[in-house]
């Protein structure tokens, strides 16, 4: 018998797989301009962002300077919720497909900003279920709850400035991104203009997250930039 074989059967000898030339190799096989992750219920997302879009600019003009308990309170808080659920739809979207991170990044720092974002619209939500039964107004906690929407809006606002900066939603979906989240910057100085700012608002809100959410629903993959291989260690978001 030959020694070599019984060396190579020997149960203590590691065995060492070689590669077959039929087997995929990940370092040398991965295709360069594969987009990398895509989110989950694309269409779904922009479907619900739409109409929660239109909700919210309903409810603001209807609920406007009514104050107290009463149908008015529930319809506004009802459309504001329903705007407020799809925004948490839409960071989802965001988070999966990475659309803050440029190509090449590691994304941690884009995590944690989604992470406290998702955090302060779920303060917000509080607040418009409060405001919706008008319960405790005047306390601090509804003072805390209260101040999260607002700082949640600016929260969008950084994220639809670094979705554009970092190009991954590409064509018309990256620049729509960035004026829909920016609504703060509008929303704020219109306040000023009375009933008629607040109209105009309520228009922004509609032509941007509305048709943000008409891009999302209509696009696909061909729309988000790949992710590139090597990761840039000068930029972490």
């Amino acid at each position: 018998m030959d020694r070599t074989d019984v060396h190579v059967n020997r149960p203590d000898v590691p065995r060492q797989d070689v590669p077959r030339p039929d087997m995929p190799r990940p370092d040398v096989d991965a295709n360069p301009r594969d987009p990398g992750p895509t989110g989950p219920g694309r269409r779904g997302t922009g479907i619900v962002l739409a109409v929660g879009s239109v909700t919210v600019a309903v409810g603001l003009s209807a609920v406007a300077d009514t104050e107290g308990f009463g149908i008015v309170s529930m319809l506004g808080g009802l459309g504001a919720l329903l705007f407020q659920i799809a925004l948490l739809a839409l960071l989802r979207l965001q988070y999966a497909e990475r659309a803050m991170t440029r190509p090449g990044a590691t994304g941690s720092v884009a995590r944690i900003g989604y992470l406290i974002q998702a955090v302060l619209l779920c303060g917000a939500i509080c607040s418009t279920v409060l405001d919706a039964f008008w319960l405790i107004h005047g306390s601090v906690l509804w003072a805390v709850f209260d101040t999260c929407w607002p700082l949640s809006m600016l929260g969008m606002v950084v994220i639809g400035v670094r979705v554009a900066i970092a190009g991954r939603w590409q064509g018309w979906l990256r620049w729509q991104t960035l004026f829909a989240q920016s609504w703060l910057l509008w929303g704020v100085p219109l306040a000023a203009l009375g009933t008629a700012g607040l109209y105009v608002g309520a228009a922004q809100f509609v032509l941007g997250y509305g048709v943000l959410g008409v891009l999302l629903a209509t696009r696909g993959r061909d729309v988000v930039a790949p992710l590139g291989n090597n990761p840039a260690p000068a930029d972490r978001s």
